[in-house]
């Protein structure tokens, strides 16, 4: 439960940083059919019990190092707020690029 609410934190300082990516979406096309039609659709997190997965883009290596840096600051500060730490030793939290 307060992994659940601190993800709800960390998904709406990501999208207010801008850090979030997205991708392009067309509603008339299966599997994604809905009322909504936007070009594209917001990625925000991908999650199973306590391993979450948030999606980001960048036109430039050095930009996407940065968002990287700023997403892992906003995870760490937003899961202390929670009285949880996340764990950053070796095998437990990786970037993949």
């Amino acid at each position: 439960m307060a992994w659940a609410q601190a993800l709800k934190r960390i998904i709406a300082a990501l999208r207010g940083k801008g850090l979030l990516a997205s991708v392009p979406f067309d509603a008339t096309r299966a599997p994604f059919l809905s009322d909504v039609s936007p070009d594209h659709v917001e990625v925000a997190d991908a999650s199973w019990v306590d391993d979450t997965v948030c999606l980001l883009s960048a036109e430039t290596p050095w930009s996407l190092v940065d968002k990287i840096r700023e997403t892992i600051t906003i995870v760490c500060r937003i899961a202390r707020d929670h009285g949880l730490k996340v764990n950053l030793k070796k095998g437990k939290t990786e970037v993949l690029l």
